[in-house]
């Protein structure tokens, strides 16, 4: 019983980008998407990359730091972000 309190509680203070990126790839696919799939395309896009290539080659770091930072919360509520993603899809 704890757990769905804190689960309910931890899925309403998912990030707003992260809320975005989610409805985002939703709107995209025709078919609901699976977690997994989810996830893996919000990794994909904040991962090292062209733009990366780009921030670095004008001397901008701002992507860089922003998208070491969303990778971090990504690793680190992963079972949080499914919980969520099941949530949504019920």
């Amino acid at each position: 019983m704890y757990n769905k309190k804190v689960i309910n509680i931890s899925t309403k203070m998912i990030p707003e980008w992260l809320n975005k990126d989610i409805e985002r790839i939703n709107n995209k696919e025709e078919v609901s998407a699976q977690p997994g799939y989810i996830i893996s395309r919000i990794y994909n896009q904040y991962s090292p990359g062209y733009r990366h290539l780009l921030t670095a080659m004008t001397g901008n770091m701002e992507w860089a730091l922003i998208a070491r930072e969303r990778l971090n919360y990504i690793d680190e509520n992963l079972e949080l972000i499914v919980k969520h993603l099941n949530k949504q899809k019920d």
